[in-house]
């Protein structure tokens, strides 16, 4: 049996910023489900950074409930976990700028600042309705093909969908409200902003986040 070596993306010599514990409220998985709505409105009340930490923590970190540093709240192929996430705070509570998560840490490694972001540069589709923050997740091609060879970049693809669900389910619980985001986006500038290469690391998913306009 496989006992596999899992990797983890860090910038060790970046801006750290340590996330409080993560706080998720009890509802059912029934009402998280026919509660859940992708939004495309959103209020400019800046996210809490409880919230972010629950979001994150939730969607992309690892689960304790194994006790060995490896499970997460998702399935992935071969226990590879290729998927990277890299948070855009827009309006929140963290300094605006983009941050990587570091999941061995539950914190934000700040990869940017800025004072001001011209989110439509990058994302056309949100000139006036404007979230207050962005997940994009992308994935490390080589920790899954190397096992699986051509497979590996579809079973990556299914992965990100898990986590985007997750995401949605526990924003659902915090009263968030997100769309995931397929496309309609200039990929080579976000790919520019992050630094990374879409040979070895394409973005593959994004969700814009942001409280009830109401």
């Amino acid at each position: 049996m496989d006992n596999p070596t899992i990797c983890y993306k860090t910038y060790l010599k970046n801006k750290y910023v340590s996330l409080c514990n993560p706080c998720l409220p009890r509802i059912s998985v029934k009402k998280a489900l026919l509660n859940r709505k992708s939004y495309r409105v959103f209020s400019q009340t800046p996210l809490s950074v409880q919230d972010v930490s629950t979001i994150l923590y939730y969607g992309l970190g690892i689960n304790p409930s194994f006790h060995d540093f490896k499970h997460r709240f998702y399935p992935s192929a071969g226990g590879k976990f290729p998927l990277e996430g890299y948070f855009f705070a827009l309006k929140t509570h963290i300094a605006c700028g983009i941050y990587h998560y570091n999941v061995q840490r539950h914190g934000l490694e700040q990869l940017s600042s800025f004072s001001s972001f011209n989110l439509s540069e990058y994302f056309p589709q949100f000139i006036i309705k404007k979230p207050t923050g962005l997940i994009v997740l992308t994935g490390m091609l080589q920790r899954t093909m190397e096992k699986y060879g051509e497979r590996g970049r579809r079973y990556i693809d299914m992965e990100a969908g898990h986590v985007g669900q997750n995401i949605q389910l526990v924003c659902t619980a915090l009263n968030i409200h997100t769309v995931p985001i397929g496309g309609g986006y200039y990929l080579k500038k976000i790919e520019s902003i992050l630094d990374i290469n879409s040979k070895s690391e394409p973005v593959i998913y994004v969700l814009a986040l942001g409280y009830d306009a109401k």
